[in-house]
């Protein structure tokens, strides 16, 4: 139980790190994802004793997988699963009693009555399930690409070995009745061992009837997605078992026909031994135990397990909608030649957003937001469609540049400040002096077209901020731009 516990406790503090590492992964969802899990904490047969104490167990799940994904939120998963319930019982002391016929005493017609006292009995209660889970899950983007996720389902479990060991100080007598029931003079008789009339400690273990059981289980936590293929699950879970799992046993019998704790074997003249799984405090009734009398031990017995679960997924088959009409992205056909400038790229944007899906879609929606700022859109729009390795003012922005110069005329008091950008051409010193360059260009045609020099500023942030991933020469060419910015 330790080694499982660490294993999650491992598994729980490693997940920020997995997802620091590839947080600037691109990902998509998987279709199908396979999962391997383990988990443990309370994982108890439960039942609410009628005399003495009871104490939860601990436990542990362990499992595989198949999950297919509905869209990139919703997912039906089914899998085998084998899980341990455990679960304790104690009673300081209880008295039992009643009549008994054996045919190898002859006196009286072999008719006495047996009285067993128990010392400390203590009852521990195991069982071993095979569970198919069909579980339903929601995902919910809260961190990059890492999703919070709930789930519910049935689970429908198979039990394949349960078991229940006693411990005590048992103490059994005899007293011989007559055939009508009264008993015969003279003292009780004990110690005699061919009938097992003697102090013994028991210690053996016992198989349990249980059946199939039925679980409505609850999980929630996070999932982490290491790559594109490799996920992994960290939460909680809660498993309530829904039907009473002892077997041929119906607790609202009448209580004639429930057994006592302890029953004399005939078949056995040795001791006094519990006859297979009806004999456990699970199938038993309590008699001349203080004031509880005959009333039986446990009246429902299921299952119940809560604890922390760690799954490791892996996917095949990216998720990816096909759009109905999409257009075919901007392409310049000679980016040396044809660069796209800010508001271009702002009609390109109108048009085709809405066709974009995956990493695309994330790029043209940072590229968009850049282009299109809230206050004062003339103004603080970005100058971009440089020249690789040239800070040349082109025909091409004169349009932008002249609206700078009406926005600032309007607005004598407006600062600002020009900070020049490059794509990731070239080594940092080389790319600091040409963003410097570039804001200065731009500075100078400002100037020339009546803006005051003492209202503008320059800086250079040479390559370190892409607004966009230099994956590509389209990419590269908006990377390379002169921001406005303005001073307050």
């Amino acid at each position: 139980m330790k080694k499982i516990v660490i294993t999650i406790l491992i598994g729980l503090c490693s997940a920020p790190l997995f997802a620091q590492l590839t947080e600037q992964d691109t990902w998509q969802e998987n279709r199908d994802q396979f999962s391997v899990w383990a988990g443990g904490g309370l994982s108890t047969i439960r039942y609410s004793p009628a005399v003495g104490n009871y104490t939860a167990g601990a436990g542990f799940i362990a499992g595989l997988g198949y999950d297919r994904f509905l869209n990139d939120k919703l997912s039906v998963g089914i899998g085998a699963e084998f899980s341990r319930l455990q679960s304790k019982s104690r009673i300081p002391f209880f008295s039992e009693n009643y009549p008994v016929v054996d045919p190898t005493l002859y006196t009286g017609g072999g008719l006495f009555n047996i009285y067993i006292d128990g010392q400390d009995y203590r009852q521990k209660q195991s069982a071993y399930y095979i569970n198919i889970p069909i579980i339903a899950r929601y995902h919910l983007d809260v961190w990059k690409h890492h999703k919070a996720y709930v789930g519910i389902g049935p689970k429908i479990g198979f039990p394949v070995k349960s078991t229940y060991t006693t411990q005590a100080a048992l103490t059994t007598i005899g007293e011989l009745l007559y055939a009508d029931g009264t008993p015969q003079p003279g003292d009780r008789f004990e110690k005699v061992p061919p009938h097992g009339f003697t102090t013994y400690y028991p210690g053996e273990t016992t198989d349990l009837k249980l059946r199939f059981n039925i679980i409505t289980s609850i999980e929630a936590g996070m999932k982490w997605h290491i790559n594109r293929s490799w996920g992994l699950y960290t939460g909680l879970f809660f498993d309530y078992g829904l039907n009473d799992i002892r077997k041929d046993f119906d607790s609202k019998d009448p209580i004639e026909k429930i057994p006592n704790i302890y029953a004399y074997n005939s078949g056995n003249l040795t001791q006094i031994t519990p006859t297979y799984s009806d004999n456990s405090l699970l199938f038993s009734k309590t008699e001349n135990i203080g004031e509880r009398r005959n009333e039986v031990f446990a009246k429902r017995v299921n299952t119940v397990a809560f604890g922390v679960k760690v799954a490791v997924t892996f996917g095949i088959h990216p998720f990816s909608k096909k759009p109905k009409a999409a257009k075919p992205l901007p392409t310049p056909k000679d980016p040396w030649d044809e660069p796209v400038t800010g508001n271009q790229m702002k009609h390109i944007l109108a048009e085709n957003t809405g066709a974009l899906v995956g990493a695309q879609r994330e790029e043209f929606e940072a590229l968009k937001k850049f282009l299109t700022p809230k206050d004062s859109p003339d103004l603080l729009i970005p100058i971009t469609g440089f020249d690789i390795d040239k800070s040349d003012i082109l025909a091409l922005m004169h349009a932008d540049l002249n609206r700078k110069v009406e926005s600032l005329k309007k607005n004598p008091n407006i600062r600002i400040k020009l900070t020049g950008h490059t794509d990731d051409t070239g080594n940092e010193a080389h790319n600091h002096q040409l963003a410097l360059d570039r804001a200065e260009s731009v500075k100078a045609y400002l100037i020339v077209h009546g803006i005051q020099a003492d209202r503008m500023s320059i800086e250079s942030k040479g390559a370190s901020s892409p607004i966009v991933p230099n994956t590509n020469e389209v990419n590269r060419r908006y990377n390379r731009r002169v921001e406005v910015e303005e001073v307050k």
